[in-house]
């Protein structure tokens, strides 16, 4: 494990940080407006009281749509960003959830590494009609510029 990975640490926010989470997707260049602490969960990635980078999960009926996955241009390629997603995926597993899904517009083969298959966007929204993001993008009209991928989460044997 590289010396990064062993320093950073993840925090759980609560909704008094909202701004800490929409601080570091601006830095990142992404999406913040249906940043939202209504039936989601975000967890920050912190280098010696930095934040460097952060994952955020919208929870529906036995799945969640990871969201928000971003890592400061400078830390990239450490692996930051696959601990914030095996951590996430972990906390979905952990409430139940049978299934993870997210939308992405070019990061396709990235996510395949963790087990992501594409599916047709209305899968996603039958899935999880009422989530932040699906929402902003049926009202804002940004679904058809998406795609999207699940991760059927099998259960693990004890």
């Amino acid at each position: 494990m590289n010396t990064v990975l062993q320093a950073v640490q993840i925090q759980r926010l609560e909704e008094s940080s909202l701004e800490r989470i929409i601080t570091l997707l601006e830095q990142c260049d992404m999406y913040t407006s249906s940043v939202t602490f209504e039936s989601s969960s975000y967890w920050i990635a912190q280098l010696d009281g930095l934040d460097v980078g952060c994952v955020g999960l919208e929870q529906g009926f036995q799945a969640s749509l990871l969201r928000s996955v971003a890592v400061l241009p400078r830390f990239r390629s450490s692996g930051i960003a696959r601990t914030l997603t095996l951590f996430a995926l972990e906390q979905a597993r952990n409430r139940g959830d049978q299934a993870v899904y997210l939308f992405t517009s070019d990061m396709g083969p990235f996510w395949t590494r963790f087990g992501f298959i594409e599916v047709p966007l209305e899968t996603l929204v039958q899935a999880l009609p009422d989530v932040p993001q699906v929402q902003s993008a049926l009202n804002q009209r940004w679904l058809e510029e998406s795609r999207a991928w699940l991760k059927s989460l099998e259960l693990q044997e004890v």
